[in-house]
């Protein structure tokens, strides 16, 4: 059995109901849903937009291979309504990423893990802390919570929906 952490953000639409649609579709295809973090809210990192993000990072059970995991995501992403364009970064209905898959380090074109940008986004960072502040980021060998303590992202990021909040939401 293999850990995979996911960062899942939302910014268009029912932002709660997107978020808590994809962990549905994580659990039904990719496997148990372990851990959850809160729900925080940040501006767009790398675009400008109107309408704020809710992010927040799941930990997952699975026995799938991370090619194939990558491979349910896009699929999950394009059924929730997501458009993928060459354009950058954008506003989206829901967008997940594979954060960690155990301690593996993978560099292939489209296919990262630990993800690229995992340390430069405190919308990652404070959601993943709140779950994995121990564990230790396999190519830097500091812990997260190491890492959100010298991130230099200047974005506002705050708490939307405290984790207990959540807890009957997250009772499959």
């Amino acid at each position: 059995m293999s850990t995979v952490y996911f960062s899942l953000g939302s910014n268009r639409g029912n932002k709660e109901k997107n978020l808590f649609q994809a962990i549905v579709y994580l659990r039904e295809y990719v496997g148990e849903i372990a851990d959850y973090s809160s729900i925080y809210e940040s501006e767009p990192w790398g675009f400008n937009d109107s309408e704020d993000f809710f992010n927040m990072v799941i930990k997952v059970e699975t026995e799938l291979p991370p090619r194939r995991i990558l491979e349910i995501i896009k699929t999950i992403e394009e059924r929730m309504g997501r458009v993928l364009t060459r354009d950058g970064y954008q506003s989206r209905v829901i967008d997940i990423d594979i954060l960690l898959y155990n301690q593996l380090v993978i560099k292939e074109k489209d296919l990262q893990i630990p993800h690229i940008k995992i340390n430069e986004r405190n919308f990652v960072l404070f959601p993943l802390t709140d779950i994995a502040a121990d564990v230790i980021d396999p190519t830097c060998n500091k812990t997260f919570d190491q890492l959100v303590k010298e991130c230099k992202d200047g974005k506002e990021i705050g708490l939307y929906k405290h984790r207990s909040k959540i807890q009957g939401i997250m009772n499959f």
